[in-house]
């Protein structure tokens, strides 16, 4: 089957819109709104003795969400509470109107609007990617470096990576890794135990000449409370892959927010959160083979993408003379701890517009 993102396959999704006022987009009084911020870094001036990398992986994939869960699934963005009475905006919003925040401010529309939508359309989306995240397949990967182990520590370092598959504990080795992805490959992947006991191998190119412990990313990142914080290079993909279906994230102004738990064995949850370019949009519905019987898919895309995007792609670039050219989005993750085996190559898969 063709690996197929189904976010953009209905043009009922449109909003009404309404002559746009440059005045909305202002400062705001925080007297009326606490914005939900990602935590600070712990004043500790000793971080203590180091415990050794930790690696994980990702599990599961939430997208199915209960009515009005989203408005608690991520943080601010724009520094602005949008609300009814208070209409407020970043830039200029395509639709006229922009969407209403979550609470505390929380900027989502990719959880508001389009996950809804998709999910109104493939049914089995969130299932089909999670069949291959549980193998350990297209999955993304992290790991902290630097932690002291405590609950604070003002400065870790995290890499992350994609992982191309993941065997149980005691299953003997794959003869020949390029199998994997194979188009004629008979392969049939177990799915993990998730017990710290998996082993997984990492796609070879998030590595500096096949060294697995020289990533090709290591940022600075934070721990406060056993919730790990750091900002992601921008335009960085993480991917995921189901047998039908396809998430790339592209995203910029990126950070990661994760809750671990107390035995170190699990990130629960796990969010990527940040502003999808409407142009990386785009390219990855393309790319993903959406909307292949659908005639002139470049304009019904750009069409639908401007009606809900919310902010600047750029932070600094925020102007009430300026359109949203970016989807604040959250994804939500859990992550459990594994054991790295090794690197294999990984052919991202390609969509088969043919088989749709």
């Amino acid at each position: 089957m063709a690996r197929v993102f189904l976010l953009t396959l209905c043009s009922g999704f449109f909003v009404a819109c309404s002559v746009y006022d440059p005045g909305l987009v202002a400062k705001q009084s925080q007297s009326s709104c606490t914005l939900k911020k990602l935590p600070t870094s712990p004043s500790l001036t000793d971080d203590g003795e180091d415990i050794g990398e930790l690696w994980f992986a990702t599990s599961k994939i939430r997208l199915q969400l209960d009515d009005g869960e989203w408005q608690e699934i991520g943080f601010d963005i724009d520094g602005l509470c949008t609300t009814a009475d208070q209409p407020l905006s970043s830039c200029m919003s395509g639709a006229g109107t922009p969407s209403l925040d979550g609470d505390g401010g929380v900027d989502n529309v990719v959880a508001q609007h389009v996950m809804p939508l998709a999910l109104s359309i493939a049914s089995d989306l969130e299932s089909d990617l999670e069949h291959s995240q549980r193998r350990a397949i297209d999955s993304p990967t992290l790991v902290i470096y630097g932690w002291n182990g405590e609950d604070n520590d003002p400065l870790v370092y995290l890499s992350f990576s994609q992982s191309v598959y993941g065997l149980p504990a005691g299953t003997e080795d794959l003869a020949n890794p390029l199998s994997v992805h194979a188009t004629d490959s008979d392969i049939v992947f177990e799915e993990l135990n998730w017990d710290g006991t998996d082993r997984l191998w990492l796609d070879e190119s998030r590595f500096v000449q096949g060294d697995i412990n020289n990533p090709v990313d290591r940022v600075p990142g934070y721990i406060r409370d056993r919730q790990l914080v750091a900002q992601l290079p921008n335009r960085r993909r993480y991917a995921t892959y189901g047998e039908k279906y396809g998430i790339d994230l592209v995203l910029t102004d990126m950070k990661i927010y994760g809750k671990i738990s107390k035995d170190n064995q699990e990130i629960s949850p796990l969010l990527f959160t940040g502003r999808w370019p409407v142009g990386e949009f785009i390219n990855t519905m393309l790319v993903s083979g959406v909307g292949c019987k659908q005639g002139d898919v470049s304009l019904y895309l750009e069409q639908l993408i401007d009606s809900v995007a919310d902010v600047r792609e750029d932070p600094s670039s925020t102007n009430a003379s300026l359109a949203c050219d970016a989807l604040s989005m959250s994804s939500v993750f859990e992550a459990h701890r594994i054991i790295p085996a090794g690197l294999a190559p990984r052919y991202p898969p390609q969509p088969r517009c043919s088989e749709q």
